[in-house]
């Protein structure tokens, strides 16, 4: 039993060590523009070579800055997160992820980080894994920067991190505003640059590559906002979403029903749409319509029904036909009330009863005296 009371004070302090370690420990997320500027508009003209990636890989995994490769700006005052990473002394890292944005791709990244994304093992290879992640070539003709940065932090946020690093790989050219957004995407964007999802650093590290000073990395460091919410929604970043009825609607007896849904990608939207009614439970009664607008109307019987709506795309890229839907959304039609009918009918007995009695007052037949009668 002594024993036990002299090793306590250790384990209590391990076990302190360990809590810390955990609970400081930060993610690194690599944000690497594929837009054409990176190549200066020319096929083959990639600013990542091999010798740039293995560089990067090697600062990011914690290897510091090889200042003959490197043109380091940093102020002062920034974080000291960002100073132990660019000198290389250690530093806990919790996960590395790498985000590759181009041309947005909604169908197949509809939500947060709403570009390709790899998440990197630690290990004795993390520096090769990293490197073998890192984009080779900047095929795509357009991004935007802005909601790389804001989608790879909300995704963080989304998957517990707590504070993160963002090192954004870019030459910063223009093109970054060219495509387009939708409402939800631009939402993400105000949350970040709100500081609804995180404090964001003031102060940034800008490090220009030594052979191509166009090409920077520009690195942040966020902290997860605690107290506050993001936007929420529950098709947040879906292509195809329901607007009405929502879950729980209930509809008046009687009154036909409007359908209405979004398609959110203002560059590519589905020819015909196909609304789905099916009563709860099954049965008949249900609706099956196709429409090339984004609602419709129908009457139904009383009960309970759940909605979709699907769209079918055509990806002229690889071919595949995909179907998008929205989410199955349950709502009721209501029936008449049985409570009204029991105050009513007691009402119209009685109104019949004394039209019924003035009726036999009106018309009733006076009795007439008998002949000889005094």
């Amino acid at each position: 039993m002594s024993r036990i009371h002299k090793l306590l004070p250790r384990i209590v302090i391990i076990a302190a060590l360990l809590s810390t370690a955990y609970t400081y420990a930060q993610d690194v997320a690599v944000l690497c523009d594929i837009s054409g500027s990176m190549g200066h508009g020319k096929t083959g003209s990639s600013p990542y070579t091999q010798e740039f990636r293995e560089a990067l890989a090697r600062l990011t995994s914690g290897g510091g800055v090889d200042m003959s490769r490197w043109h380091l700006t940093i102020a002062p005052t920034a974080p000291e997160q960002i100073k132990i990473l660019l000198s290389g002394s250690g530093g806990s890292v919790g996960r590395y992820f790498v985000l590759r944005f181009g041309k947005f791709n909604r169908r197949v990244f509809p939500r947060p980080p709403y570009f390709e994304i790899s998440e990197i093992h630690k290990g004795a290879d993390t520096a090769q894994q990293l490197a073998a992640a890192f984009p080779t070539d900047a095929p795509d003709p357009k991004t935007n920067k802005e909601l790389a940065m804001a989608g790879m932090a909300r995704y963080l946020y989304d998957t517990g991190s707590t504070h993160w690093m963002l090192m954004t790989v870019s030459d910063f050219d223009e093109d970054a505003s060219s495509e387009a957004i939708n409402p939800v995407e631009q939402q993400v964007i105000d949350d970040f640059n709100s500081s609804t999802v995180a404090e964001r650093s003031k102060e940034v590290a800008v490090l220009r590559w030594a052979s191509n000073p166009r090409l920077q990395v520009r690195i942040e460091y966020d902290r997860r906002t605690h107290g506050q919410k993001p936007t929420e929604n529950e098709d947040r970043g879906m292509l195809l979403r329901a607007v009405y009825p929502v879950t729980g609607a209930r509809i008046a007896a009687g009154k036909p029903v409007t359908f209405s849904w979004v398609w959110q990608d203002p560059s590519d939207k589905p020819a015909r749409y196909r609304l789905v009614v099916t009563p709860a439970g099954g049965g008949s009664g249900g609706v099956r319509a196709e429409t090339a607008l984004s609602s419709s109307t129908t009457k139904l019987a009383p009960g309970r029904y759940t909605w979709q709506v699907f769209a079918q795309m055509h990806d002229a890229s690889s071919g595949d036909s995909l179907v998008l839907s929205t989410r199955p959304i349950d709502f009721e039609v209501e029936g008449q009330s049985w409570l009204l009918w029991l105050l009513v009918l007691p009402l119209l007995a009685v109104a019949v009863f004394y039209s019924v009695r003035k009726y036999n007052d009106l018309h009733a037949v006076q009795p007439r005296a008998q002949k000889g009668s005094v």
